[in-house]
């Protein structure tokens, strides 16, 4: 049985795929546990393909979101936690019998930072890290697309 976070990032990459009209081109999608990546997708002319998936999420307003009819109703100060997050999710290695590992970079609704500055973030520490991501790509508010590739 899938736990919350499992389902949470099935449910940012299946989202990601029907924005981008992918949807016909995906057989299966399932979790994965480390130190494999979080998904383990078959694509019909690519092939088994891994995903590692991240959210952008603001601990603040996680924290307000999850305390429901509890939650504060003050106002509180936010930042962008974009580049902690992708510089973590960087630094990691993975074993998985995928021909490639791709990086899913979602937001949920859990941060107040536009998707033009989480993907010039993004696009900044990857292209100053060695990783062993094939490409990174971006589910955002507005837009899903590729965003680097190492090909």
């Amino acid at each position: 049985m899938d736990t919350p976070k499992q389902l949470a990032e099935q449910n940012a990459f299946r989202r990601f795929i029907k924005s981008t009209g992918q949807e016909a081109s995906w057989i299966s999608v399932e979790s994965r546990q480390p130190p494999e990546p979080d998904l383990l997708c078959e694509h019909r002319s690519e092939g088994v393909i891994a995903f590692e998936c991240v959210s952008i999420t603001d601990p603040e307003i996680a924290k307000v979101l999850g305390a429901g009819s509890k939650a504060r109703r003050d106002a509180f100060a936010t930042t962008d936690p974009t580049g902690e997050i992708i510089r973590n999710k960087l630094h990691r290695s993975y074993t998985t019998q995928a021909t490639r590992i791709d990086l899913l970079v979602y937001t949920d609704g859990r941060v107040i930072s536009p998707d033009s500055q989480i993907t010039e973030i993004v696009l900044a520490w990857v292209g100053s890290l060695e990783h062993p991501f094939a490409n990174v790509w971006y589910s955002g508010e507005r837009e899903a697309r590729l965003l680097w590739s190492a090909a």
